[in-house]
């Protein structure tokens, strides 16, 4: 599975800085009916990007958050790999 998150704009922006925060929460993927959670990810950030005001962050097991734009300072490195224990998630 692969995700992006992207600026749609029609004005032109000077400094990087400019582009408006945008924050997106992600919990999973899932799969079999919800039984199994993804092991993991692996991060890669566009190579053709100008600005590098973006970041992805797993706050717990399971969850990814992305954040771009303003001053967002990028903490975790390209192609690095985020491992969570493999869970069972149907629950009673």
């Amino acid at each position: 599975s692969v995700n992006v998150l992207e600026y749609y704009g029609h004005a032109r922006i000077n400094e990087c800085r400019s582009l408006p925060i945008v924050l997106v929460s992600w919990r999973g993927p899932f799969a079999d009916d919800r039984s199994m959670r993804a092991k993991g990810v692996r991060l890669g950030y566009s190579s053709k990007a100008e600005c590098h005001n973006s970041n992805v962050v797993s706050p717990q097991s399971g969850q990814l958050e992305q954040r771009a734009g303003g001053e967002t300072v990028r903490t975790t490195l390209q192609e690095k790999s985020i491992q969570w224990p493999q869970l069972l998630l149907n629950q009673p």
